[in-house]
């Protein structure tokens, strides 16, 4: 008997899901938004075209004016806060980090509540002030503060921890192989996404985390495209399949 190919795996998942009858909630997160470009627009008609809301992290210190012109032909793209400047301030022999333990709190705090204001005057109603650190990595000593600068939730890599200072909806899946900067590949991607699948199905984390699909749009190359199609074409034809606005995720827990 011939092994099951990942697709198959992924419709084996779904099926469990449907049998369950429990809703599905997924969410979709691209990271490095800065300004106008081919790979933006592109992505913005495979998300038009699927129907699903878009996050968008933005870089503050990064921003082009034409970002927001792009942004509003598409009003049901939400905008996130990815840093500051998205520089890495740890030594070289450490993983990269912005928002780390590397400078002052009050400093990289303040940083944020710069880029946090920029995002709100140039991108008005479409920006949500959620945190999206980059490269996924923030000290908890930044964490604490975070809700005393304004700022409203936080979205980093992997699942949510218990009982979190303010909302957090992470991203559980990276379609990028960062080693190589090209597509991670289908059997790995689509084994990320079946690992937290399984673990909320079962109840190993938090089942209420809607599973986060992770792209950066820029680096994209047509195997990467081509397996969003794919993915979202099988996604869709599952009728447990959710896609919440991207405020229902951060929202307080009753």
């Amino acid at each position: 008997m011939s092994r099951a190919t990942p697709w198959e795996e992924l419709a084996a998942e779904l099926e469990l899901w449907v049998a369950a009858d429990k809703p599905l909630s997924l969410w979709w997160r691209d990271d490095d938004a800065t300004g106008d470009s081919a790979p933006l627009r592109q992505l913005l008609a495979f998300a038009d075209r699927h129907r699903i809301p878009l996050a968008a992290a933005v870089i503050p210190a990064q921003l082009s004016p034409s970002l927001a012109l792009r942004l509003r032909q598409h009003p049901s793209v939400s905008c996130l806060l990815h840093g500051y400047d998205h520089i890495s301030y740890a030594p070289p022999q450490e993983r990269k980090q912005e928002l780390g333990a590397h400078r002052p709190p009050a400093l990289v705090l303040s940083r944020l509540q710069q880029g946090d204001l920029r995002l709100r005057q140039e991108l008005g109603d479409q920006y949500q002030s959620i945190l999206v650190p980059p490269w996924n990595r923030i000290s908890p000593e930044l964490i604490a503060g975070l809700g005393e600068i304004g700022l409203k939730g936080l979205s980093t890599l992997g699942p949510r921890p218990a009982n979190p200072p303010l909302p957090i909806n992470n991203v559980h899946v990276d379609l990028i192989d960062w080693k190589l900067r090209r597509f991670a590949g289908i059997k790995r991607v689509i084994s990320q996404l079946l690992q937290h699948l399984r673990q909320r199905r079962l109840g190993e984390v938090d089942s209420l985390e809607a599973s986060g699909i992770m792209s950066h749009h820029l680096v994209h190359d047509t195997e990467c495209w081509e397996f969003m199609e794919q993915l979202l074409e099988q996604l869709s034809a599952c009728p447990q399949v959710r896609w919440p606005k991207i405020a229902h995720l951060f929202e307080r827990s009753p």
